[in-house]
């Protein structure tokens, strides 16, 4: 624990597979006036242009609205207005493909990885949807 403190105080978040372990981490965490000084810093990446991707039919490998705000008590969620989050919502119902899952969005490194991934992107898709009340 000690070391993920010292690089909580010491850092900045550099991208979504960091600001999305950072936030994980402060909102779950008992030293609650610890966390609180680090929040500042999760902000700051929040609120740099292009971290939150508002374009839902963006390709490649981005982060979107709901990558950021899976469910409706997310920490992110502040960042994002309503009406952007409504329209994600309906791009995500839009993107489901007809054997009911979602896909990935990197370029997989087999088969294999892209139907385990797929399952993986399904419920959490499922589990968005269900959260903002969608189904």
């Amino acid at each position: 624990m000690a070391y993920i403190w010292r690089v909580l105080e010491r850092e900045k978040p550099q991208g979504y597979l960091d600001g999305i372990q950072w936030i994980t981490f402060l909102q779950n965490t008992p030293e609650r006036e610890r966390a609180e000084a680090c929040w500042p810093k999760v902000d700051e990446l929040l609120r740099r242009p292009g971290t939150i991707v508002l374009d839902p039919d963006a390709e490649g490998y981005v982060q979107k609205v709901l990558d950021w705000a899976p469910d409706r008590d997310s920490y992110a969620r502040r960042f994002v207005p309503d009406e952007e989050i409504r329209r994600h919502l309906r791009a995500l119902v839009e993107q489901q493909r007809k054997d009911g899952g979602w896909p990935i969005y990197w370029v997989p490194v087999s088969p294999g990885g892209e139907l385990e991934w797929r399952g993986w992107i399904t419920v959490e898709r499922l589990k968005t949807l269900r959260s903002y009340g969608v189904i």
